[in-house]
């Protein structure tokens, strides 16, 4: 960001500074260089929160059919196989936490339903 600082100085006001300028002026500001928590472009957190309740809805209705049985939750993040996108350091405000728009093209799928192994391990 530091080199489209310099390139907005440039084009708006016709000053002409170094990219080491540009990162003393981001740094006045106190912007800080964070890596960001990728998140799909086209991610939409209405429709996150949405899914969570009808996931903890569908858990209460399984305990219900199954009232002896143990309904657990589970969930793994960040599990990925493949090459993905290397995600590098962007400039933020203090305070603003770093989030970099991604578009992985990955196939995947929701499971709904597990058991356990025979022997009791996972």
């Amino acid at each position: 960001m530091d080199a489209c600082v310099t390139d907005y100085l440039h084009e708006a006001f016709g000053i002409c500074v170094s990219r080491q300028q540009g990162w003393v002026y981001l740094k006045q500001m106190e912007f800080r260089l964070r890596v960001p928590r990728p998140e799909h472009q086209q991610a939409d957190w209405k429709t996150q929160e949405e899914w969570k309740k009808k996931l903890a809805a569908e858990v209460l209705r399984v305990q219900q059919e199954y009232p002896d049985a143990t309904v657990e939750k589970k969930a793994e993040d960040e599990h990925r196989i493949g090459a993905a996108t290397l995600t590098r350091r962007i400039w933020i405000e203090a305070g603003v936490p770093p989030i970099g728009k991604v578009n992985w093209k990955r196939e995947w799928l929701w499971l709904y339903g597990a058991s356990p192994t025979p022997n009791g391990r996972n």
